[in-house]
C-alpha cells in the first residue's frame, strides 16, 4: 500500500503539534494552536467543555486553563494511524495539579489514556475529537466522591 505524501505530512503535523504543545507555556498556547489548526476548527472534547468553535475558543476554553491547572501537562504519543484526511492517535497524558482544577490545587498527579482524531484540510487541523479517560483522571486526582460502603 502506498501512503500519499499528504497523509504522511498530516501524521508529521500531528506529531509536531503535540510536541510543541508539550513544550509551551500558557502564554504561548495560542501561537502554537494557530500554527497547526484552522481558524474555524470544530473541536469536540469531553464534558463539561464539549464543543468549541474556532482556534481562539480552543485556546481560551481548553488549552490555557489546562496548562494553568497542570503546568507540567504532557502527552506522549504511543501510536498513530493515518487514513485519508484523518490521523488517529493513542496517547498517554500526564500532569500534576498545581494551579487548581475543580477546586484548589492539591499536588496530585494523573496518568491516563487519551484517544484523539484530527481531520485535515489544506495542511491544517479543521476538526478534532478528543476522548480522555476522564474518570481515571478524576479518581487519580482524588476528585471523585467515594461511595459509602453498603450496610448489611
Amino acid at each position: 500500500m502506498i501512503i500519499s505524501e499528504e497523509v504522511q505530512r498530516n501524521k508529521a503535523l500531528v506529531w509536531e503539534f503535540w510536541q510543541e504543545l508539550n513544550r509551551s507555556q500558557p502564554a504561548e498556547m495560542g501561537q502554537v494552536v494557530r500554527r497547526y489548526v484552522d481558524a474555524a476548527i470544530s473541536w469536540h472534547g469531553p464534558h463539561p467543555i464539549n464543543d468549541l468553535d474556532g482556534a481562539e475558543a480552543v485556546v481560551s476554553g481548553f488549552w490555557e486553563p489546562l496548562r494553568t491547572a497542570f503546568p507540567d501537562f504532557s502527552l506522549t504519543i504511543e501510536e498513530m494511524v493515518e487514513a485519508g484526511d484523518k490521523v488517529w492517535a493513542r496517547m498517554t497524558a500526564r500532569g500534576t495539579n498545581r494551579g487548581g482544577f475543580m477546586g484548589p490545587p492539591n499536588g496530585k498527579s494523573f496518568e491516563i489514556a487519551v484517544f484523539d482524531v484530527c481531520r485535515f484540510e489544506e495542511g491544517k487541523i479543521i476538526e478534532h475529537w478528543g476522548s480522555p479517560d476522564r474518570f481515571a483522571m478524576l479518581a487519580q486526582l482524588g476528585l471523585l466522591a467515594q461511595p459509602e460502603p453498603a450496610k448489611v
